[in-house]
């Protein structure tokens, strides 16, 4: 514990001597025979009031843009949900109430029924407020990347997402199902207190080292390097259709 503490506080007192720091969550894409500016935006999946110091540039960026994209696409992401945690996809032959094949809905069952009433005004909450009734004074009415959607179709740009749900699934299950959260290294300090500190100052190195000492090298590749590649290329392909602000979790920006 003591090593890793210590290879924390190294960690925190270069910072202040790095020469080149990544800092700043809007990031603007020119240059290479581009037109129109594309943006990348680093935003956190909470509503606290944090995440929402946002200024002119951040709304003129989406008004700019023909495309606007977020990690998930929202416009479908209610009924992907709710197929996935209510038990649509499941049936008793474990082959699932969802052909992903064809996506044609296989027969219902009661218990089906049931269970979607059940947990429908959860995932409503979760997409659509993420209140938390104890943190009220501290939290927006929605959450940022709700946010973002919502001034997209308020301006009237397409919306998509650059992640499949199933795929984005797969390796974030990848990711934690051997990792062991490294609990001391923090030694008391409160990760996500810490990480909104970095987040307020927009300061995506410190992001960047306080992942690599909380997570193992197995976790970052599958929750971040092998997703990062994905979204790039969904980005790619958005890119085609017109200028696109996209809006990520802000760990996958730092790095190389």
């Amino acid at each position: 514990m003591k090593k890793i503490l210590i290879g924390f506080m190294s960690m925190l007192s270069v910072f202040s001597v790095q020469a080149q720091r990544q800092s700043g969550l809007l990031w603007e894409i020119t240059g290479n025979g581009l037109t129109k500016p594309s943006y990348v935006y680093g935003t956190m999946h909470v509503s606290d009031k944090v995440a929402f110091h946002l200024g002119d540039p951040f709304f003129k960026a989406i008004k700019s843009v023909d495309i606007v994209a977020l990690e998930q696409n929202l416009d479908s992401v209610y009924d992907d949900w709710l197929a996935m945690y209510s038990g649509m996809v499941r049936d008793k032959h474990g082959a699932g109430m969802v052909d992903h094949e064809t996506f044609k809905f296989n027969e219902f069952e009661k218990d089906d029924v049931k269970q979607i009433v059940m947990v429908g005004p959860l995932i409503s909450n979760a997409i659509l407020y993420r209140v938390d009734q104890i943190q009220l004074e501290f939290q927006e009415e929605t959450y940022l990347d709700m946010l973002i959607y919502r001034l997209g179709k308020k301006y009237g740009k397409k919306t998509t997402g650059v992640e499949d749900m199933y795929e984005a699934e797969r390796l974030t299950t990848l990711a934690t199902a051997k990792e062991v959260r490294r609990k001391d290294a923090m030694g008391g300090y409160d990760e996500g207190e810490t990480l909104s500190d970095f987040y307020r100052t927009g300061d995506l190195t410190a992001i960047d080292s306080l992942n690599k000492v909380m997570y193992s090298d197995n976790y970052l590749d599958y929750m971040l390097f092998k997703r990062n590649q994905n979204m790039v290329n969904a980005f790619e392909e958005l890119r085609k259709g017109g200028s696109v602000f996209c809006g990520v979790g802000c760990a996958h920006l730092p790095g190389e």
